[in-house]
This record gives C-alpha cells, sequence and structure tokens, in this order.
C-alpha cells in the first residue's frame, strides 16, 4: 500500500469583510514516512540555525523578508518534495460560502 501524507497550510482570510482579495493553501506531498522525517528534521534544523543567528522568534517567510537567502535556504531543503498550492480569489467565490460561520472547505471541490 503506498503511503501519502499532505502537510497543508493556509493564508488569508476567508471572511466577507477581509482586507485581502486572496486566499491560500499551499503545502507538500510525501511518499514515505522517511521523507516526513527527512524534511522535517532538515527544515527544523535550519531553521533553527536562521533564527538564532538572526535573532527571530521563529524562521517564517514573513519574518525573513529581510533576508533573501536566508528564505532561498530554507525553500532549497524542500525542494525535492512534492509541492502544491490554491489560490482562491475571494471575489468569485459564492457569498453564502463567504458568510458561512463554520467555513469547512474541501480542497476537492476547488480542483
Amino acid at each position: 500500500m503506498q503511503y501519502l501524507q499532505i502537510n497543508l497550510d493556509d493564508s488569508g482570510n476567508l471572511h466577507p469583510n477581509a482586507n485581502t482579495d486572496y486566499f491560500i493553501y499551499a503545502g507538500y506531498i510525501f511518499l514515505s514516512r522517511i521523507e516526513v522525517d527527512n524534511a522535517k528534521r532538515n527544515y527544523r534544523s535550519l531553521a533553527r540555525k536562521i533564527s538564532e543567528a538572526r535573532g527571530l522568534s521563529e524562521a517564517k517567510a514573513s519574518n525573513l523578508l529581510k533576508y533573501p537567502n536566508d528564505k532561498r535556504k530554507l525553500y532549497a531543503i524542500m525542494k525535492k518534495y512534492y509541492s502544491f498550492h490554491v489560490v482562491i480569489d475571494r471575489k468569485k467565490l459564492y457569498q453564502y460560502i463567504l458568510e458561512q460561520k463554520n467555513l469547512s472547505v474541501d480542497i476537492r471541490t476547488m480542483l
């Protein structure tokens, strides 16, 4: 049986009054537990080194705007894994979707 793990993150806000036009899902797909463990170990190790060297609480994209080389190094670690993204244009969503209190988005319906 094939192993598959999807790590997914979101950015933006699907609220009707949000001040952004887009909502983004992005992530990585891993085909083995070994891939997951290696990616996690290597990424965390480099992120910790960058955070300590730069005096940052966390090495995430928004904190690394001043340090593009560090950001590039983190992306390089993940380059060998499958990545994907889904961009949702909030202006094109049906209003009732944005107005739902407990929005549970099924990503399959957006593809």
